[in-house]
């Protein structure tokens, strides 16, 4: 009796923990497909139309060297070996950043820039088209996930000639509620750092008029620019709805 009532009670025991176990098992698969556990999908898209030529603007938007020196205010980019800079970019190389989360005179959590830790981000380049497409997958970033692509397009002479740097980036935030703050700051300064970006080439490069098109119909990728541009685009930028090619720049973040 004593054997069958230690066994029962073990039986009772066993039963509740291969519920405590599924109950977990579930909470877990509900966790990895939820919102908490990957936030939702970003999309930042920037486009700008320069009055220079594809080469030239390839050699200087895939050059980080230009956003170290004259760099975002109160961002502080630094790359971490400078002297490791190949001449040219290509499939497989790494790159190393360290740079401030927080602009200047701005607090999270109550915390000034001047003590937060610096962020350090490697930049995996696993895919260059020389002189037309570049893309960035990070191995170290703040970011669940983030997918950046850059093209550099030929603009079609009936259009002004010149180059069209597109950019789209698709990424992810950890969505952990204690993180919101981090959050708003981390959209506001890829505003600012997206802005920053075209700024600095129009600078460089100097600005473009809009182009003229008929108001009916919006002006399509594969119209601005020239046909070996296009064909040559290993694919074409998921650019949606939202963004007016006519104009010189644009930036849409949904």
């Amino acid at each position: 009796n004593s054997f069958c009532t230690l066994l029962d009670g073990t039986t009772s025991r066993v039963d509740e923990l291969v519920d405590v176990f599924s109950m977990l098992q579930r909470t877990r698969r509900a966790c990895a497909n939820s919102r908490w556990a990957l936030g939702r999908m970003h999309r930042i898209v920037a486009v700008q139309r320069l009055p220079c030529t594809r080469a030239q603007l390839w050699a200087f938007g895939t050059d980080p060297r230009p956003m170290a020196e004259e760099g975002m205010p109160g961002m502080e980019f630094k790359i971490t070996h400078p002297e490791r800079l190949p001449a040219a970019l290509y499939t497989g190389l790494t790159l190393q950043y360290t740079f401030n989360p927080l602009p200047a005179h701005t607090t999270l959590l109550g915390i000034p820039p001047s003590v937060m830790p610096r962020i350090a981000w490697t930049t995996l380049i696993p895919h260059v088209v020389d002189g037309r497409y570049l893309l960035e997958t990070p191995l170290q970033s703040p970011y669940r996930l983030w997918h950046h692509e850059k093209f550099f397009l030929d603009v079609a002479e009936r259009h002004g000639g010149g180059a069209l740097n597109v950019e789209v980036v698709h990424y992810r935030m950890y969505d952990v509620p204690v993180l919101e703050p981090a959050r708003r700051v981390a959209g506001r300064e890829l505003r600012g750092f997206f802005g920053f970006r075209q700024r600095t080439q129009r600078e460089k490069f100097g600005a473009v008029e809009t182009v003229r098109h008929p108001a009916s119909t919006p002006l399509s990728l594969q119209e601005l620019v020239t046909t070996e541009s296009w064909e040559a685009m290993p694919l074409p930028p998921s650019l949606g709805d939202a963004v007016d090619l006519t104009l010189p720049e644009t930036l849409v973040f949904d």
